[in-house]
Protein backbone atom coordinates (compact mmCIF):
# COMPACT_ATOMS: atom_id res chain seq x y z
CA UNK A 1 0.00 0.00 0.00
CA UNK A 2 2.50 2.28 0.50
CA UNK A 3 3.91 1.88 -3.03
CA UNK A 4 0.57 2.94 -4.41
CA UNK A 5 1.00 6.49 -1.95
CA UNK A 6 4.35 6.69 -3.23
CA UNK A 7 3.28 6.35 -6.55
CA UNK A 8 0.33 9.29 -6.53
CA UNK A 9 3.18 11.95 -4.39
CA UNK A 10 5.45 11.33 -7.65
CA UNK A 11 5.15 14.81 -9.62
CA UNK A 12 3.12 13.28 -13.02
CA UNK A 13 5.85 13.27 -15.60
CA UNK A 14 4.01 14.73 -18.68
CA UNK A 15 5.48 12.72 -21.54
CA UNK A 16 3.58 9.10 -19.22
CA UNK A 17 0.46 10.56 -19.02
CA UNK A 18 -0.62 13.41 -21.40
CA UNK A 19 -1.84 11.04 -23.91
CA UNK A 20 -3.96 9.30 -21.69
CA UNK A 21 -5.43 12.02 -20.26
CA UNK A 22 -6.09 13.89 -23.35
CA UNK A 23 -7.75 10.69 -24.96
CA UNK A 24 -9.61 10.21 -21.46
CA UNK A 25 -10.77 14.11 -21.72
CA UNK A 26 -11.34 14.16 -25.67
CA UNK A 27 -13.77 11.50 -25.50
CA UNK A 28 -15.37 13.13 -22.53
CA UNK A 29 -16.00 16.22 -24.30
CA UNK A 30 -16.83 13.83 -27.84
CA UNK A 31 -19.71 12.37 -25.70
CA UNK A 32 -20.94 15.51 -24.68
CA UNK A 33 -20.49 17.28 -28.48
CA UNK A 34 -22.93 14.88 -29.42
CA UNK A 35 -25.61 15.19 -26.92
CA UNK A 36 -24.88 19.23 -27.41
CA UNK A 37 -25.87 18.65 -31.01
CA UNK A 38 -28.13 16.46 -31.04
CA UNK A 39 -30.82 18.36 -29.06
CA UNK A 40 -33.29 20.97 -30.95
CA UNK A 41 -31.97 23.87 -29.00
CA UNK A 42 -30.26 24.78 -26.04
CA UNK A 43 -29.21 28.43 -24.48
CA UNK A 44 -25.13 28.76 -24.75
CA UNK A 45 -25.70 31.11 -22.09
CA UNK A 46 -26.92 28.49 -19.56
CA UNK A 47 -24.34 26.27 -20.25
CA UNK A 48 -21.93 28.81 -19.59
CA UNK A 49 -23.44 29.10 -16.24
CA UNK A 50 -22.60 25.61 -15.48
CA UNK A 51 -19.11 25.86 -16.77
CA UNK A 52 -18.81 28.93 -14.53
CA UNK A 53 -20.75 27.03 -11.20
CA UNK A 54 -18.65 23.79 -11.60
CA UNK A 55 -14.79 25.83 -12.11
CA UNK A 56 -16.18 28.24 -8.72
CA UNK A 57 -16.99 25.07 -6.84
CA UNK A 58 -13.72 23.25 -7.59
CA UNK A 59 -11.92 26.33 -6.77
CA UNK A 60 -13.82 26.51 -3.21
CA UNK A 61 -13.11 23.16 -2.49
CA UNK A 62 -9.00 23.72 -3.44
CA UNK A 63 -9.37 26.93 -1.50
CA UNK A 64 -10.82 26.06 1.75
CA UNK A 65 -10.40 22.31 1.82
CA UNK A 66 -7.09 20.84 0.08
CA UNK A 67 -4.92 23.75 1.49
CA UNK A 68 -6.16 22.92 4.76
CA UNK A 69 -5.07 19.02 4.36
CA UNK A 70 -2.13 17.20 4.81
CA UNK A 71 0.79 17.20 3.07
CA UNK A 72 -0.02 14.26 1.30
CA UNK A 73 -3.11 15.62 0.27
CA UNK A 74 -1.41 18.65 -0.77
CA UNK A 75 1.43 17.13 -3.16
CA UNK A 76 -1.00 14.62 -4.89
CA UNK A 77 -3.47 17.85 -5.64
CA UNK A 78 -0.78 20.26 -6.37
CA UNK A 79 0.55 17.85 -9.16
CA UNK A 80 -2.63 15.65 -10.37
CA UNK A 81 -5.27 18.17 -9.84
CA UNK A 82 -3.02 20.68 -12.00
CA UNK A 83 -2.97 18.65 -15.16
CA UNK A 84 -6.25 17.14 -15.12
CA UNK A 85 -7.58 20.94 -15.01
CA UNK A 86 -5.17 21.57 -17.68
CA UNK A 87 -6.25 19.10 -19.83
CA UNK A 88 -10.33 19.57 -19.04
CA UNK A 89 -9.34 23.31 -20.42
CA UNK A 90 -7.62 21.92 -23.70
CA UNK A 91 -9.08 18.76 -24.25
CA UNK A 92 -12.57 18.77 -23.73
CA UNK A 93 -13.12 21.74 -26.28
CA UNK A 94 -11.11 19.76 -28.75
CA UNK A 95 -13.16 16.53 -28.34
CA UNK A 96 -16.44 18.76 -28.67
CA UNK A 97 -15.35 20.42 -31.97
CA UNK A 98 -14.25 17.24 -33.55
CA UNK A 99 -17.47 15.56 -32.92
CA UNK A 100 -19.80 18.71 -33.54
CA UNK A 101 -18.10 19.42 -37.14
CA UNK A 102 -18.71 15.63 -37.62
CA UNK A 103 -22.29 16.03 -36.40
CA UNK A 104 -22.89 19.00 -38.35
CA UNK A 105 -21.79 17.06 -41.79
CA UNK A 106 -24.52 14.25 -40.93
CA UNK A 107 -26.91 17.61 -40.15
CA UNK A 108 -27.60 17.27 -36.16
CA UNK A 109 -30.11 20.34 -35.82
CA UNK A 110 -27.80 21.92 -33.31
CA UNK A 111 -24.48 21.04 -34.78
CA UNK A 112 -23.19 24.24 -36.09
CA UNK A 113 -24.09 26.24 -32.67
CA UNK A 114 -22.19 23.45 -30.77
CA UNK A 115 -19.11 23.54 -33.01
CA UNK A 116 -18.47 27.51 -32.79
CA UNK A 117 -19.20 27.41 -28.67
CA UNK A 118 -16.06 24.57 -28.76
CA UNK A 119 -14.04 26.92 -31.16
CA UNK A 120 -14.41 29.75 -28.74
CA UNK A 121 -13.78 27.52 -25.55
CA UNK A 122 -11.01 26.08 -27.09
CA UNK A 123 -9.34 29.95 -28.65
CA UNK A 124 -10.31 31.57 -25.06
CA UNK A 125 -8.82 29.29 -22.76
CA UNK A 126 -5.38 29.11 -24.66
CA UNK A 127 -3.96 32.14 -22.85
CA UNK A 128 -5.14 30.54 -19.23
CA UNK A 129 -3.91 27.22 -19.95
CA UNK A 130 -0.12 28.75 -20.80
CA UNK A 131 -0.82 30.93 -17.01
CA UNK A 132 -1.58 27.43 -15.27
CA UNK A 133 1.11 25.75 -17.12
CA UNK A 134 3.58 29.31 -15.82
CA UNK A 135 2.67 29.11 -12.34
CA UNK A 136 0.72 25.95 -11.05
CA UNK A 137 2.33 23.04 -12.95
CA UNK A 138 5.46 23.50 -13.73
CA UNK A 139 6.31 27.03 -11.90
CA UNK A 140 9.07 29.37 -13.26
CA UNK A 141 9.67 30.87 -10.61
CA UNK A 142 10.76 29.86 -6.77
CA UNK A 143 7.90 31.99 -5.07
CA UNK A 144 5.63 29.28 -6.96
CA UNK A 145 7.81 26.15 -5.93
CA UNK A 146 5.63 24.82 -2.83
CA UNK A 147 2.58 22.60 -3.10
CA UNK A 148 0.74 25.23 -1.01
CA UNK A 149 1.81 28.00 -3.66
CA UNK A 150 0.53 26.20 -6.57
CA UNK A 151 -3.01 25.19 -4.93
CA UNK A 152 -3.50 28.92 -4.05
CA UNK A 153 -3.14 30.11 -7.54
CA UNK A 154 -4.79 27.38 -8.78
CA UNK A 155 -7.81 28.10 -6.38
CA UNK A 156 -7.61 31.45 -7.37
CA UNK A 157 -7.86 30.65 -10.96
CA UNK A 158 -10.32 28.38 -10.86
CA UNK A 159 -12.71 31.13 -8.64
CA UNK A 160 -11.89 34.03 -11.02
CA UNK A 161 -12.06 31.84 -14.06
CA UNK A 162 -15.78 30.54 -12.93
CA UNK A 163 -16.93 34.07 -12.32
CA UNK A 164 -15.63 35.21 -15.58
CA UNK A 165 -17.09 32.64 -17.60
CA UNK A 166 -20.92 33.66 -15.50
CA UNK A 167 -19.95 36.72 -16.71
CA UNK A 168 -20.06 36.38 -20.00
CA UNK A 169 -22.91 34.05 -19.31
CA UNK A 170 -24.81 36.91 -17.99
CA UNK A 171 -24.00 39.53 -20.79
CA UNK A 172 -25.44 36.52 -23.73
CA UNK A 173 -28.41 36.28 -21.62
CA UNK A 174 -28.91 40.05 -21.69
CA UNK A 175 -28.12 40.44 -25.23
CA UNK A 176 -31.12 37.48 -26.10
Amino acid sequence: MGTVYTLLAMKPNPNQIWIILAAFFAVGGGILGYRLSSRMAYDTFKLLNVVGICSDFLGLLVVSYILAAPAFVKSLAANWLTVCVGHIMLFVPVGILITASVCAIVGFPSAPRTAKLAASLFAYGIVPIILLEDFALIPKWQRFASPDARLKFLGGFLLIGGMLVQLVAAILDFNS
